[in-house]
């Protein structure tokens, strides 16, 4: 196995050919093309002539949760000659050669990469890349599925893919809703870890998840913030929050601070300890029943290798939090709360912090040499 580092970041971007530069621009102005007559469709439509009870109908908008229509806007008149002048753009812009050492570099980069018969393989906190062939990858990808995955019954995809078509119908985003896509686990090297080349530990990611995460997304944010205002639990958000804890704390310098970390978080959760953590929000936080419909149902996770569905071992109706899934993060969240109130009889809440899966503790009038 063969490290690799580039030495600057994977997200830089090589210059394409002539012609890929021309089909993605054209690409990029029909969607800003499609997004301009949709907003002057209904900045149009939306006078007080033609609208005569704004307000209300406002009210009747139904919540599409931020999934995007399929539906193509209606030419605008007005918009015409605009457009043309953009297509104009595309159709009359020129080239000319570039020597840039950074790009060539890139470029050099790229072609190696397409020609190399080996799989390359991320490591997961660190800017490392790791060469291995097909066989050692594949054999390591199936040791980290099958040590806690197995193999789903056939009419489970298709029995989640109902239930979330039913719940799509009942909010009228059925035209805007797709099944579960198949997409392929992967996995990242945690070259972080001590003896590291030894064992390989590997970060297992699902990038395969329902769209009704991005409601349930929405819903446990919601249920989130209400239960933090109310029990006033430190849960960060960002660095400016954590910076104004530290600010407020009195005697910083006669006190210990302790960093600590939930190991392997997001596969931890359990359905029973999810649903511990939701009866411990019903009791802070008002949770309809269809909220808490989509939540659960958000929670039916397929991995897929090779085509085939696995689902977690030992779990019952495919229940899994799985890294990368729309809603995991304000999962982790709610489940954090639920462990700050389990705490709150040994710590001060004004004593422990969490983000995710990382916290922090001070412990006051104690500190070491």
């Amino acid at each position: 196995m063969n490290a690799q580092n580039f030495n600057y970041s994977m997200k830089n971007i090589p210059i394409p050919n002539n012609d890929n530069f021309k089909l993605l621009l054209i690409e990029k102005i029909e969607s800003f093309i499609k997004r301009l007559r949709w907003k002057a469709f209904f900045y149009i439509n939306d006078t007080d002539e033609n609208n005569k009870n704004t307000e209300n109908n406002q009210k009747e908008r139904k919540n599409t949760f931020g999934f995007k229509t399929k539906n193509t806007p209606p030419p605008i008149a007005e918009l015409e000659n605009f457009e043309n002048d953009l297509f104009d753009i595309a159709k009359n812009i020129s080239f000319k050669n570039l020597n840039n050492e950074f790009q060539n570099k890139l470029k050099s980069d790229v072609s190696k990469i397409r020609k190399n018969q080996n799989v390359l393989v991320f490591a997961d906190k660190t800017n490392n890349i790791y060469e291995l062939t097909k066989t050692e990858h594949d054999k390591l990808l199936k040791e980290n599925i099958t040590k806690t995955y197995s193999k789903a019954p056939k009419k489970l995809e298709h029995s989640i893919n109902l239930e979330a078509k039913n719940i799509s119908k009942k909010l009228n985003l059925e035209d805007r809703i797709e099944c579960i896509a198949k997409n392929e686990a992967f996995l990242k090297l945690k070259d972080h870890k001590e003896n590291f080349k030894n064992d390989l530990p590997c970060r297992l990611l699902v990038p395969s998840k329902s769209e009704i995460g991005h409601i349930s997304k929405f819903y446990l944010d919601k249920i989130n913030s209400q239960i933090r205002q109310k029990l006033k639990f430190n849960q960060w958000k960002n660095t400016t929050d954590v910076i104004s804890w530290f600010e407020k704390i009195e005697g910083k310098q006669k006190s210990t601070f302790i960093q600590f970390d939930i190991k392997e978080f997001y596969p931890k959760i359990t359905k029973e300890i999810f649903e511990k953590a939701l009866n411990f929000a019903k009791e802070h936080a008002p949770i309809k029943r269809d909220e808490l419909r989509i939540i659960k149902h958000s929670r039916k996770s397929l991995l897929f290798f090779k085509n085939e569905a696995w689902i977690k071992t030992k779990t019952k109706n495919s229940f899994d939090v799985t890294m990368g899934s729309y809603d995991g993060a304000e999962v982790c969240e709610l489940v954090g709360l639920f462990i700050l109130k389990e705490l709150k009889n040994e710590v001060k809440k004004e004593d422990i912090d969490l983000y995710r899966d990382d916290g922090l503790l001070v412990l006051k009038g104690y500190y070491g040499s």
